[in-house]
């Protein structure tokens, strides 16, 4: 697993992803995890992983986008869909000239064939991104909900960590297939006691935790009470399949296909099996 921070350092906010690789430079991880800044030229970055490639990918950074409150972070998985010819030959125009940016990185990595089906990026929304050092209040507290989310990411040999690990997995399924039979939209803790043998404070202490991974979301004035992500349908989706595909036929109002881009994007109209059921 690669996590790579994108960035400018001395820009303010658009330093985050080189900020958030620091912050994770200072921690212990498994052999397998990787911690890189990916500054450089997306050109050169895709070079080197045709030649080494790696199994998973987190990409962090901040992106100017003008449509998002400042200081938000949006987690999402790219889509498998590459802009028009004219726009990816301007883009790796802009790398070989040796501009750096996240949405850089991406479009020319899928182009080449290299961006991983398991990618995912946390993207910030800057603040500032003025000349200078340090980040704005509100992405310098973005920066520990970033390290707080990579440190859930990554695979723990603890029994105890690795039991909630399998039990918030179990919560994303059951999200999931409550959602595809249209049994509920949101859910609060006491709602999954039936599905699950666990204390109604358990199964809320992971809603929050999957809260903070983006995978649902709190619903404003409801209580405690939260519903899938684009990001979590996809999660859930993919994890549902891949545990009960071999018991299914196409049914579930839903796709069983893993590889389809309804469990990459959260979005049901770019599915087949959602359209015949639509």
């Amino acid at each position: 697993m690669l996590i790579g921070g994108v960035g400018y350092r001395y820009t303010r906010d658009l330093a985050f992803g080189p900020a958030v690789v620091d912050r994770l430079r200072g921690e212990i991880w498994p052999p397998n995890v990787e911690v890189e800044d990916l500054s450089y030229t997306p050109v050169a970055i895709v070079q080197r992983w045709l030649e080494t490639p790696c199994a998973r990918l987190f990409l962090v950074g901040a992106l100017p986008r003008g449509d998002r409150t400042p200081g938000v972070l949006v987690r999402y998985a790219p889509t498998a869909v590459s802009p028009p010819p004219d726009e990816v030959q301007r883009r790796i125009g802009e790398a070989l000239g040796g501009v750096i940016s996240l949405e850089n990185l991406v479009v020319v990595a899928r182009h080449f064939g290299v961006l991983l089906r398991d990618t995912e990026v946390l993207e910030l929304e800057p603040v500032d991104i003025g000349w200078g050092e340090g980040l704005s209040p509100p992405a310098a507290a973005a920066v520990e909900v970033a390290v707080g989310i990579v440190r859930d990411l990554v695979p723990v040999h603890d029994a105890g960590l690795l039991r909630a690990l399998h039990e918030r997995d179990e919560i994303l399924q059951i999200l999931y297939w409550l959602e595809g039979e249209r049994l509920v939209d949101t859910v609060a803790a006491t709602d999954l006691l039936p599905f699950l043998p666990l204390p109604p404070q358990v199964i809320a202490a992971h809603l929050r935790v999957l809260g903070r991974q983006g995978y649902v979301d709190r619903v404003p004035d409801a209580g405690d009470r939260y519903r899938l992500t684009a990001a979590g349908r996809r999660e859930g989706g993919r994890r549902f399949a891949e545990e009960f595909a071999p018991l299914l036929r196409q049914g579930h109002g839903e796709c069983n296909d893993p590889a389809c881009d309804c469990h990459r994007t959260g979005d049901p109209t770019r599915c087949p099996a959602h359209q015949r059921t639509g």
